[in-house]
């Protein structure tokens, strides 16, 4: 029963009475119902409520006095309160109320900084320079919410998941104790119907993050800059840009493209409220780094391997297989489509070792969508020059750089 499981966690707190957050505990005992089932989908664990719990109360409640009993004659009055050395102790209240704000922040996006001690999100490259700039912003005391700015792929929301590691792993300085809560445009509406219940959900977040100290994030700002975003005849922009507008909720945005970033420039009082950083895309270099450091997941999900020159080949050869495309995510999805191509190729029966991916498989996987482009029968393969592969123009690859080429 619940009510029991309640009663043993009070005492195993070391608690006189039964109060909520008992309950809480106690319905997170029950195994197969429907309380840890939801619990389990915002990423919260039994041990993170008790943990939680415990810093509500001190372990024994202040004695209590009899205002008409009569001192003895004689007797040591206690010192004045200005005269106490003691500092005064956190109340009580501060705790439950900061445990209860990032309880409802979890009902709209996870905890990256949870999910990225937890090991829960995808090991990214960490772009230090963007970090810091972030960091800075953030430790601000106005003029505190990011906007980063970017075309599309470059890795806007991989520098969100670094900064989120280093707010995990104690090297954010000002932001070691803070949460960060990804909120998703889906689950912002979810069951909205009316513009009073937008607003006073979009409110409700507003006082959890201020409570909390929590920062957020919004992936999609772009959906909410748009002049038509609407979505069940509600406009989300008066009370979204009251919660960017205040500088004790900190939030980063992250708009694709400059259209989305003049919108914002467009408008005085978002420009003031919001630092404009700017995300570009990595380099040659950097790109082969970080597809290197996702190729484990690639191979484990097609079962093949990829050479180290392959890897590099994908990197170099993305602007022909997606000429619209930016680094990293084009050579990503290039190391995807290769997988797959190779994945659906009939192989030999007694084959029980992974099939390795080489430069030269890379290459005719571009060649294949070349050529669907421009509708011609698909060669064999790109040509070949001295046997290397032929180099295509890049903004970071002028005719070819001998020290990426080396690699391939």
């Amino acid at each position: 029963m619940v009510s029991l499981a309640a009663k043993s966690e009070a005492r195993r707190l070391a608690r006189k009475m039964v109060d909520t957050e008992h309950l809480l505990l106690g319905l997170a005992r029950e195994n197969d119902g429907t309380a840890i089932q939801i619990l389990t989908r915002l990423n919260v664990d039994r041990e993170m409520i008790r943990d939680k719990v415990s810093q509500l109360r001190p372990t024994s409640p202040p004695e209590k006095t009899n205002p008409r009993r009569e001192e003895p004659a004689g007797a040591k009055q206690p010192a004045p309160p200005e005269s106490r050395t003691e500092p005064p102790a956190l109340p009580s209240g501060w705790a439950r109320s900061r445990v209860a704000s990032e309880f409802q922040l979890t009902q709209f996006g996870p905890d990256l900084v949870r999910a990225a001690r937890n090991g829960w999100v995808d090991p990214v490259v960490p772009r230090e320079k963007e970090i810091q700039q972030i960091i800075r912003v953030l430790a601000r005391r106005s003029h505190n919410s990011p906007l980063l700015v970017g075309d599309k792929g470059v890795g806007k929301t991989s520098t969100i998941i670094g900064l989120a590691k280093a707010v995990a792993t104690d090297l954010a300085g000002p932001l070691s104790d803070c949460g960060l809560y990804e909120l998703a445009a889906d689950q912002l509406f979810h069951n909205v119907q009316t513009q009073a219940d937008l607003d006073n959900r979009l409110r409700r977040i507003r006082e959890a993050a201020r409570e909390s100290g929590a920062l957020l994030f919004i992936d999609d700002l772009d959906r909410f800059l748009s002049p038509n975003a609407r979505w069940a005849n509600v406009d989300p922009w008066p009370a979204l840009t009251s919660m960017l507008f205040s500088p004790r909720v900190r939030t980063i945005g992250i708009v694709t493209g400059q259209e989305a970033a003049d919108r914002v420039r467009s408008n005085p009082a978002l420009e003031s409220a919001l630092y404009e950083i700017q995300i570009d895309e990595p380099s040659v270099e950097e790109a082969v780094e970080i597809v290197a450091s996702r190729r484990q997941y690639f191979e484990a999900h097609h079962s093949i391997t990829f050479t180290p020159e392959a890897i590099a080949a994908a990197v170099v050869m993305a602007p022909q297989y997606d000429p619209a495309g930016f680094l990293p995510s084009s050579a990503l999805d290039l190391i995807d489509e290769v997988g797959s191509h190779v994945q659906v190729r009939p192989r030999a029966e007694d084959a029980d070792s992974p099939t390795i991916v080489d430069a030269d498989t890379i290459a005719e996987v571009v060649a294949e969508r070349v050529a669907q482009r421009s509708r011609q029968r698909p060669p064999t393969a790109i040509p070949m020059s001295g046997g290397h592969i032929t180099p295509a123009p890049h903004p970071g690859l002028i005719d070819g750089d001998p020290e990426i080429w080396s690699m391939v």
